[in-house]
Order: C-alpha cells, then sequence, then structure tokens
C-alpha cells in the first residue's frame, strides 16, 4: 500500500512586517500574545494545513508549548477572533482557526504535493486553481472540537468539469431565445451575469436562487434594460436639446452684434 501523502508542511513563510490588526493584537497581549500566535500558525501549517480545531485539547498543547497559564491562552485566541486575525465567520459555525492569509499561503505552498485533503465549509478561497485537492466531508465533531469520519468525496478538478458541464446546458437553454425575441448581445449580458461563480467555484448564481423560470427571468431582464436604455436616451436628448438651444441664443447674439455694428457704421 502506498504512504499516503503528509497533510501539512514543515515551514512556512513569516512575513517581515506584520499587518496593523495583528500588530494592534501584539500591542494588546505582548510576548505572550506573539508566542500563542505563531505556536497556532505552527500547528495549523504542520497538521491540516489550513484550519484547526479549537478547543481544551488546543489549549492545554498551547500551554505546554510556550509555559504560560490556559486561561492566558484563551484569551490570547479570543482577540484574535475579536480582531479578525483567524475568521470569526468560521469559528462560530464550526469552531476552527483559520483565515484567508493562511489558506493562501498553505495552498500555495503545497500544490507540488501528490494529494491534498480539503473540507469545502472550511475554505475562505477560491481553489479551482489547485490541481492536486481532493474534497472531503465531515460526519461530526467529537466533545474535544475534533472532526471524525472523514469520507472522501470528490475531486475538485472533477467539481471544476461538472460546474462547465452545467454552465453548457445554461447557454442550451438561452438557444431558442437567440434573436427572436432577444438580441445576442442581451442575451450574452444575461449568461455572463447568471453563471459567475461563487467563491467556492460550486455554484453559479443562478443556482444560487430560490426559484428560477429562464423564460420569466429573461422578460424582466430584457423590461429592465429598455427602462435603463430609455432613461440614457432621455438625458442624451435633454443634453442636445441644452446644447441647441445655446447655439441659438449665440446666434441671436451675433446677429444683434452685427446689427449694431451696421447702425454705427451708417
Amino acid at each position: 500500500m502506498a504512504r499516503p501523502t503528509k497533510q501539512g508542511i514543515d515551514y512556512f513563510p513569516l512575513d517581515c512586517r506584520l499587518d496593523d490588526k495583528i500588530e494592534m493584537f501584539l500591542i494588546e497581549k505582548g510576548a505572550i500574545g506573539l508566542g500563542v500566535l505563531i505556536s497556532v500558525w505552527q500547528m495549523i501549517y504542520s497538521n491540516e494545513g489550513y484550519y484547526i480545531q479549537n478547543g481544551k485539547d488546543l489549549h492545554l498543547l498551547l500551554k505546554r508549548r510556550i509555559n504560560v497559564d490556559v486561561n492566558e491562552v484563551s484569551d490570547c485566541i479570543n482577540v484574535c477572533l475579536e480582531r479578525n486575525i483567524f475568521d470569526k465567520s468560521l469559528h462560530k459555525k464550526h469552531n476552527i482557526l483559520t483565515s484567508k492569509a493562511i489558506q493562501k499561503r498553505y495552498f500555495d505552498a503545497a500544490k507540488k504535493k501528490k494529494e491534498i485533503r480539503i473540507i469545502n465549509k472550511f475554505l475562505l478561497i477560491g481553489v479551482s486553481a489547485y490541481e492536486n485537492l481532493v474534497s472531503t466531508r465531515i460526519n461530526s465533531i467529537d466533545s474535544g472540537g475534533n472532526a471524525t469520519n472523514v469520507n472522501v468525496n470528490v475531486n475538485v478538478k472533477e467539481d471544476v468539469k461538472v460546474l462547465g458541464e452545467r454552465e453548457q446546458k445554461f447557454a442550451n437553454e438561452l438557444k431558442p431565445f437567440f434573436d427572436n425575441p432577444y438580441d445576442r448581445g442581451m442575451l450574452e449580458n444575461f449568461f455572463n451575469y447568471w453563471t459567475e461563480p461563487n467563491k467556492s467555484k460550486t455554484k453559479m448564481r443562478f443556482e444560487l436562487e430560490k426559484t428560477w423560470d429562464i423564460k420569466r427571468r429573461l422578460e424582466t431582464w430584457d423590461r429592465r434594460g429598455k427602462m435603463q436604455r430609455g432613461i440614457n436616451t432621455s438625458q442624451s436628448r435633454t443634453k442636445e436639446d441644452i446644447t441647441e438651444s445655446a447655439k441659438e441664443r449665440l446666434k441671436r447674439v451675433f446677429e444683434r452684434n452685427d446689427s449694431d455694428t451696421h447702425s454705427t457704421n451708417g
């Protein structure tokens, strides 16, 4: 049996100049805060790579690493969440510590690995550019805050392929409306707008709608377009009227000046 690919990485880049929210965190929590933050980063990158479960076990491990009270560790993590150093939304939903920056650094560093496991609901960035990702799902979170029963689901490359197939199906549904009654330009704009993918590249805009009837959507799109064109045309005509009015006034001024000149010479 082949040896499974190591999920984590052995090193990660640390910027020479930290961003403002981290600087403010360090002002508030000092050297202990720096120790906690770097230790959390190390544990994220060396294990799952792009996230870690927050909980009692993590806090105890951090206490042992940097030799501080566990309550101080917990307080530092809470301040990181308040300052959005770790994403608050995902922490609230799944009790994990992660961020866009962590995920971007990890996936860039791990792109040469044969295979990387990901959980789609934990992602904050688009991953379609990475070809070595395998989507997984979690069945539950245990009392210690750890994911259990992880099962391989589908390769991300297949997700992208299926998305392309659904996009083609959407385009085929538009074909009966080409040139009758809608022009090609309007339909292209309609297609580009409604097939925009979400951040995880798993669904298009129209698939996120609660209801969808392509014929009715086209009618609404066309009606709004005509209204907007009417407004633009009206504004254009108003400008033209103003311009013509100005020309007429100037013409009368010139004619009056010519008349006055002839009277003086006479």
